[in-house]
């Protein structure tokens, strides 16, 4: 990795941190429906309305949840940046990652202390991959998109703007949830353990990312897209 001589920090490419991000993050998602421990927050309402209207995929609500998130951003900010059209795509992508890994892991063993390590790798890796996806620098996944520019935008700490936003997911999934289905889905106790603790996590992670490297775009095309 190139060494930036002025801050002394590894040059991290942001095109790379965009795919892993997407990639850590699909794979996460699905553990946590592995764990049966309780929906990731993010991806609650997609499994909450695929449950409801399964002729979608999981994957398939999970790209529309996100894409309407850039709508709201949209009239939130007042602004609309080409990196928002990128988004669009990206949460095809994520969408089709998704269910192409929700296959995957389904064939892996069902125990309680799996369940239990495919919960806690899920969280891990979802704290990693969003924090990749919110220093890449580049047009990311429109619920990445929507957290971070309603952090830069009205000044609030992406940590408090991460809790409320997973809080406010519970809180409406599980509404969905009595209306349509009489009972509380897709919602355990490692939604409630996402949803109070997962933004401090991505900003202990970003915090370690930036004593040691800084991120950016390696193709010029990119740079001027997020």
């Amino acid at each position: 990795m190139e060494i930036n001589q002025s801050h002394g920090k590894k040059l991290f490419s942001g095109e790379l941190a965009l795919l892993l991000g997407l990639i850590i993050n699909s794979i996460s998602v699905t553990l946590f429906a592995k764990s049966k421990a309780g929906m990731s927050t993010i991806a609650l309402a997609s499994y909450v309305l695929n449950l409801v209207f399964s002729f979608f995929s999981f994957g398939t609500w999970n790209y529309i949840v996100q894409c309407t998130m850039i709508i709201f951003l949209v009239i939130l900010t007042k602004q609309i940046k080409k990196g928002y059209v990128i988004s669009f795509f990206l949460a095809i992508l994520y969408g089709s990652l998704i269910d192409l890994f929700n296959i995957i892991i389904s064939t892996l063993s069902d125990t309680l202390p799996l369940y239990f390590l495919y919960y806690c790798v899920g969280f891990c890796g979802m704290a990693l991959g969003t924090c990749l996806l919110f220093r890449c620098c580049m047009p990311v996944l429109p619920f990445d998109t929507f957290t971070r520019d309603i952090s830069l935008k009205f000044h609030i700490s992406y940590k408090k703007i991460r809790t409320g936003f997973d809080i406010s997911s519970l809180l409406l999934s599980s509404a969905l949830c009595l209306i349509f289905i009489g009972s509380i889905k897709g919602v355990g106790i490692g939604t409630v353990i996402n949803a109070l603790m997962m933004g401090m996590a991505v900003s202990a992670v970003s915090n370690m990312f930036n004593k040691k490297f800084y991120f950016k775009p390696v193709l010029k095309c990119f740079e001027s897209l997020s």
